[in-house]
């Protein structure tokens, strides 16, 4: 009798989504999405700035990134900036770019990025400034310095974070928040963690 031969199947890997994020800031942003990395399923791809930019510059940034990565069409591209001192014409630029591929995103808080992570922690309301979310945010990240540790941040706190940023951000924005203390970051973070939410 003939030994039979054991044949393997060959099965198909399964494709994991890319999401190419480029990051208005160069520490806190980068390190807040390699930590989801480690979150989520998907394959994140980061750049950040090299310098303090304006929309036109993260779009060109953005440009090359694409250009250097093997993209199929359900990998997704995202800006990720804050409101600061953009003005509504620089703004317009970015969803003016966001609108040529349905695969194009902008990610924004006003007026800043902590306003995002504070709401791992806690609700966020009654900010009065950028100060008052500064020292709010030092109570989870004492001596923060535009660094985050990986430690503190958790599923349960992203989770938490991304409903604290849905409720407020009702009816959704469809462009940059008008409002102080909103978000639309918790979009991004939603479709990175996936089914993890």
């Amino acid at each position: 009798m003939a030994k039979r031969k054991f044949i393997r199947e060959l099965g198909t890997k399964s494709y994991r989504k890319r999401f190419l994020i480029v990051t208005e800031g160069r520490k806190t942003e980068p390190q807040y999405f390699s930590i989801l990395k480690l979150i989520g399923k998907n394959v994140l791809r980061i750049k950040p700035s090299k310098t303090k930019p304006d929309p036109s510059h993260l779009i060109e940034l953005m440009d090359e990134f694409i250009k250097t990565e093997d993209c199929k069409n359900t990998d997704e591209a995202w800006i990720v900036l804050d409101k600061d001192q953009s003005t509504d014409e620089q703004l317009d630029l970015l969803y003016t770019w966001a609108s040529k591929e349905s695969n194009r995103y902008i990610a924004i808080t006003n007026p800043q990025f902590e306003y995002w992570l504070l709401l791992h922690f806690e609700e966020g309301l009654k900010i009065k400034n950028t100060s008052d979310c500064l020292m709010r945010l030092n109570q989870h990240f004492p001596n923060y310095d535009k660094g985050i540790e990986k430690e503190k941040i958790t599923l349960n706190h992203v989770k938490s974070a991304i409903r604290s940023a849905k409720k407020k951000d009702m009816p959704p924005s469809q462009k940059c928040p008008k409002e102080l203390w909103k978000t639309t970051v918790y979009r991004l973070v939603e479709k990175i963690i996936g089914d993890e939410f």
